[in-house]
C-alpha cells in the first residue's frame, strides 16, 4: 500500500506541522479557497483532511473528516486509520514547508554559536533552506510519537536519535 499524501485545509496548520514532523508528505496553504484546495488535492493525488463538513461532503476528491480539534488527537486518529508509524520517518521533512531534510556539513550552515557548541550534526530543507539540529524539542515530540504508536506514556523521553534533526535556525 502506498504511503498516503495529505492536504490539510487552512485551519489545520498545526496538524500539518505534526504530520510533516512525522515524515508524512503533507501540503498546507494559508487561506486557500475550498474549491482550489479540492482541485489541487485531486491533481496531486492527496487526501484532503478537514473539520469542515461542507468540504467532507464533496464527492470529487478523497476526503477525511477529522473527529477532533486537537492536532495530536488528529494525528493519532490518522495513524490508526492509515496504519502509520509516526516514528518510522520522523524528522525527515521540514515542518514549515514540507521539503525534504538532508544532512548538511557543519561548516556550511549558519546557526547560533550556542547551538554550534553543543551540536555537530545539522540538516537543511531542500525547499525553504531552513537549518535544523537536535534539541530538547525533538525529545518531546518523539515522546508524543511513542505515545501515539502505543509506547509507554509514563516513561520519560529518551535521548534524541543521532540520525534526525529537531530545531530550525531562526
Amino acid at each position: 500500500m502506498a504511503e498516503p499524501r495529505f492536504f490539510c485545509d487552512d485551519h489545520l496548520w498545526r496538524l500539518a506541522r505534526w504530520l510533516r514532523a512525522a515524515g508524512i508528505d503533507t501540503a498546507w496553504e494559508r487561506a486557500i479557497e475550498d474549491g482550489l484546495l479540492v482541485e489541487r488535492a485531486r491533481a496531486e493525488e492527496r487526501t484532503v483532511l478537514t473539520l469542515d463538513r461542507g468540504i467532507a461532503a464533496r464527492r470529487n476528491v478523497d476526503v477525511r473528516l477529522l473527529p477532533s480539534h486537537d492536532p495530536v488527537e488528529q494525528l493519532r486518529f490518522l495513524c490508526e486509520a492509515y496504519g502509520l508509524d509516526p516514528l518510522a520517518r520522523a524528522f525527515t521533512r521540514c515542518p514549515m514547508c514540507n521539503g525534504v531534510l538532508t544532512e548538511a556539513a557543519p561548516d556550511q550552515v549558519e546557526v547560533p554559536e550556542r547551538v554550534r557548541s553543543c551540536c555537530d550534526r545539522f540538516w537543511q530543507c531542500d525547499g525553504c533552506g531552513r537549518t535544523y539540529w537536535h534539541g530538547d524539542h525533538v525529545r518531546h515530540m518523539r515522546a508524543r510519537f511513542e505515545t501515539i504508536r502505543g509506547g509507554d506514556a509514563g516513561r520519560p523521553p529518551g535521548p534524541t536519535s543521532p540520525e534526525r534533526p529537531s530545531r530550525p535556525a531562526r
